[in-house]
């Protein structure tokens, strides 16, 4: 694994005297079956898999966890300073509707911090990458898209963040999954323009290179659980449910309307009020084919006195 990323290093011209190491928790596979399995029998579940990318804080808080455990083990001399703000993470790119990795991303740092606190060690910050697209829709369909589609659509992404925090720092960027590589080379060129001290990338799942040549393979991973919105009712109903940019999209991309104003209906006023500022934060509110169901939550949301 970190040869993969020091090759992509010299593709993306990246500072390579900078300390650079990458992790990932799953090493996933499509086995004889076609299911898609981790290797070495390291637990992974497809069906934990889908509803984490659906919004199960449950399963973000257990895969985060994991994450933060593998660090403490994995890279204990990161954290061995009396530096404050020393060590940031950040989550792969996103606008304001975080990804799935995002809220993740929450769990790894109050894990870390936990454990470092009780160690009198400083905690790590978090840091916010920001993604400016040129279709609000793009992060839906984006995972469908063969190699060379990823990086014609990303080479119209601009990224953005506080470059001031990084300077000088340890940075450990998070996401999800690794399947073509494209969105991390995006990162890379960002990064490229810093003066890290090191840089530690992790993946919750990296897909076999073979495997990965299937531009479906994401889906048919997302979606292993949850097909329909009637699947979100378990998550809802366990207190469960945190928005974030697929589950969003996903409901707004539903051509069932009633099972959406079904589903909706259901809501507590907190989580109806956030899913649709979340809609109108990404400007969801441009796209012709989300307006229906976008009018059943403003719809929903006003009936209720909410706005």
């Amino acid at each position: 694994m970190l040869q993969d990323i020091v090759q992509q290093n010299h593709a993306t011209g990246i500072n390579n005297s900078m300390s650079t190491k990458t992790h990932v928790i799953y090493n996933l596979r499509v086995d004889q079956d076609g299911e898609i399995a981790a290797s070495r029998g390291e637990g992974f579940s497809q069906e934990e898999y889908s509803k984490f990318k659906h919004g199960d804080e449950r399963i973000a808080r257990k895969y985060g966890r994991k994450v933060a455990n593998l660090l403490l083990k994995k890279e204990p001399m990161l954290f061995d300073s009396e530096e404050r703000d020393n060590v940031l993470l950040a989550p792969f790119a996103y606008k304001y509707v975080p990804t799935a990795a995002a809220n993740m991303s929450v769990h790894i740092v109050n894990t870390l911090n936990h454990s470092l606190s009780m160690q009198q060690i400083p905690s790590v910050g978090s840091l916010h990458v920001y993604k400016y697209t040129y279709d609000p829709s793009i992060e839906h369909w984006f995972a469908t898209r063969p190699l060379d589609e990823r990086e014609a659509i990303l080479s119209k992404i601009s990224l953005t963040m506080d470059s001031s925090r990084v300077e000088g720092r340890n940075l450990i960027v998070v996401d999800d999954i690794h399947i073509t590589g494209a969105s991390q080379r995006k990162f890379l060129e960002l990064l490229n323009q810093l003066s890290l001290k090191s840089l530690i990338v992790i993946f919750l799942c990296k897909m076999r290179a073979s495997d990965a040549k299937n531009p479906g393979i994401e889906g048919v991973l997302n979606h292993k659980k949850v097909k329909y919105i009637k699947d979100l009712y378990e998550i809802a109903a366990a207190g469960a449910l945190k928005w974030n940019i697929r589950v969003v999209k996903f409901i707004l991309e539903s051509s069932d309307h009633m099972s959406v104003e079904t589903f909706l209906s259901c809501l507590t006023d907190e989580l109806l009020e956030s899913f649709y500022y979340a809609t109108i934060a990404n400007d969801y509110h441009f796209e012709e084919k989300y307006k229906m169901n976008l009018h059943i939550a403003r719809s929903l949301v006003t009936k209720r006195g909410l706005i």
